[in-house]
């Protein structure tokens, strides 16, 4: 009977030692030089705080107090879709080694168990701590760093990587969470002061840091170099006011700032711009807020001294209501820090799935957010659409005249994105790739659920303009 119950108190305490999820460092630490994780091949529970994500594909995690071993790549489509920077999570999924990295693959479960949490700070290397050629970079593999005074070494090749050097070690800058190369211009003898980026890596390219945003990416000591960044919420609800924060890199003193202007533009169709708040901010007090119509505001800050401002300090908060669904951005136009225009600009946008099995249909221009526009003057139509996530979806958007012909099909494809929005800009021409004349025509989008067959649609007028003589 002793013996029974001995082995049923060993099964108890075997059990909720199994029970309690592993960190990232338990699954990342190894001193096997192949940098293959012991718990390859197996089904397991991880906890962390998730950092960056990349939409249809996948996300980080990270042990919250940071370090070496610290990261670990989450791979799962689905998953991309169902997590956000901050949350707390348990994750669990079989652990496998892709072309070198480390990863927890198609997760069968994902346990969200607090939001907001800080995302642990980067953590301060050389380039000869992370060389992309080295196996002494695995311990920073899915782990947030910063490298310092770079130059460049090369131009982005046909994989978006290029390198960078400081001294004689020589690190890699991918581009797995933007396009850098669309967003900035990376030329061989270009200094960088800092970037910061998550380490991944491929046997056949290395170890590479990959920025989230220009916000990761800072050059030497020039106002215009500065970034300007607005958060963003991927859940919002209509109806629901939310904040986003607009960030800034460091101020120096000696740039002798003492004022800012920024220029918004939004959709003022689907979201309704309340207030600025500048509680905890860089703005000390309220500044003057412009109505410039058709969803442009102006906001300009006059402070009574000089600015200073370290990596993400807060230099505003914007106050908006949700009236519609969509990927709605909020773009920063044009920002001057005194009378000196900043270069790197990076909007923010609130993503507002749709709830129910329909065709959603946003219809916009790239000059206004009306449907009337003018392709002889360069102007496109931009034609959002979406429908409710988790079924397997196909889109076709075609355009019709007022006798009923068909005359272009912009669009026939299946969904791609996780967030169930997808846009396309039709340039008035059609499907023999002939301009159109002016006139009326009606914009019809259909979804079919291809598990169902069942289909959904919707219309819009547009409208393209004739020139006057």
């Amino acid at each position: 009977m002793k013996g029974i119950i001995l082995s049923i108190l060993s099964l108890t305490v075997a059990v909720g030692i199994m029970a309690v999820p592993f960190s990232c460092y338990d699954i990342q630490y190894t001193e096997n030089a192949s940098g293959d994780s012991p718990y390859e091949g197996q089904t397991v529970d991880v906890t962390g705080v998730v950092t960056a994500v990349i939409p249809g594909t996948g996300f980080y995690m990270a042990d919250p107090g940071g370090g070496p071993w610290s990261g670990l790549y989450v791979y799962g489509r689905n998953s991309a879709a169902q997590v956000s920077v901050g949350d707390e999570i348990i994750a669990t999924g079989d652990i496998i080694e892709y072309s070198g990295l480390t990863e927890l693959s198609l997760p069968t479960n994902i346990q969200i168990i607090s939001n907001n949490n800080p995302v642990p700070a980067a953590i301060d290397l050389t380039t000869a701590q992370v060389p992309y050629n080295n196996r002494i970079s695995e311990q920073w593999e899915g782990v947030l760093v910063s490298i310092y005074d770079l130059t460049v070494t090369s131009t982005p090749d046909s994989y978006g990587q290029w390198k960078v050097s400081s001294g004689n070690a020589v690190s890699m800058i991918d581009d797995i969470f933007f396009n850098i190369a669309a967003a900035t211009t990376i030329n061989i003898g270009d200094t960088w002061h800092k970037i910061t980026g998550i380490v991944d890596q491929h046997t056949a390219a290395g170890y590479k840091l990959n920025p989230r945003s220009m916000q990761d990416m800072i050059k030497e000591n020039k106002i215009e170099n500065s970034i300007i960044e607005i958060s963003s919420i991927g859940n919002a609800q209509i109806g629901e006011s939310y904040i986003l924060d607009v960030s800034t890199s460091m101020i120096n003193s000696d740039w002798e700032v003492s004022s800012y202007t920024m220029d918004l533009s939004f959709d003022n169709g689907r979201l309704q711009f309340n207030d600025v708040v500048f509680d905890s901010t860089l703005t000390l007090t309220r500044p003057q807020i412009s109505d410039l119509g058709q969803g442009k505001i102006r906001i300009h800050y006059q402070a009574d001294q000089t600015m200073t401002a370290n990596l993400g300090d807060i230099l505003i908060k914007l106050s908006f209501t949700v009236q519609g669904f969509g990927n709605l951005s909020v773009n920063i136009s044009e920002f001057k820090y005194g009378d000196t225009p900043v270069n790197n600009l990076s909007s923010g946008s609130l993503v507002v799935k749709v709830t129910e099995a329909i065709a959603f249909m946003s219809i916009s221009t790239t000059s206004s957010s009306k449907n009337v526009f003018d392709p002889a003057m360069g102007e496109k139509l931009i034609i959002e659409y979406g429908t409710k996530v988790g079924f397997l979806s196909r889109a076709l958007i075609r355009i019709y005249d007022v006798q009923g012909r068909l005359v272009a099909t912009p669009v026939h494809k299946n969904f791609e994105s996780s967030t169930g929005f997808e846009s396309v800009q039709w340039d008035g021409r059609d499907s023999n790739m002939k301009r159109l004349e002016p006139g009326v025509y009606y914009c019809h989008a259909e979804v079919s659920n291809r598990e169902t067959s069942k289909r959904y649609k919707t219309v819009q007028p547009v409208v393209i303009k004739a020139r006057l003589k």
